[in-house]
């Protein structure tokens, strides 16, 4: 009579490993699976990137030609043309971004460039510091004093020594 109870036991514990296994499975997949959704992300983001700001596009002077016409641009790139270093964005290509000036490249062309099949991109660009400066000129004394203060965009935190180049030029 011990052996039906000992089998009945083991079945039992056997069926409570299935079923937790059967439980916990699909919801241990489903989080392995939104982690390499999320590694995909970002290195289809990090192949964004590095096309954008490291490529210099084909022609590599698109956007100096003129007149312009985006179909001419084969590859998207901003990089400087003429540069070795890295980062280097060339003016003439980041202002072929700005619907306003004359003759611009299209979001959705610059999308099909990147191959970015269901996917988008935002680029925003801005300084990345502010200076600030003030002149007082003293006529009685023609003592002319100036002042200038270098402050991040991001936060308005002040930029220990920054270099300053100041020409200033009197006149009789």
């Amino acid at each position: 009579m011990n052996a039906v109870y000992d089998h009945i036991i083991a079945i039992l514990v056997v069926g409570a490993i299935f079923v937790g296994t059967v439980v916990v499975m699909p919801t241990m997949s489903l989080i392995n699976l939104q982690a390499v959704d999320q590694q995909q992300l970002r290195n289809t983001a990090l192949n964004v990137f590095n096309a954008m700001l490291l490529g210099r596009g084909c022609p590599s002077d698109w956007g100096s030609t003129f007149p312009f016409d985006q179909n001419n641009v084969e590859t998207f790139g901003l990089a400087y043309s003429e540069e070795c270093s890295m980062y280097v964005l060339d003016t003439d290509k980041v202002q072929r971004l700005d619907q306003d000036s004359p003759g611009y490249i299209k979001y959705e062309y610059a999308k099909d460039l990147l191959k970015l099949e269901g996917y988008g991109f935002s680029l925003n660009i801005f300084r990345p510091f502010t200076v600030d400066w003030d002149l007082e000129i003293d006529e009685t004394t023609s003592l002319v004093q100036f002042a200038v203060k270098v402050t991040r965009s991001e936060d308005g935190a002040p930029i220990p020594n920054a270099q300053v180049s100041v020409t200033i030029m009197a006149t009789a």
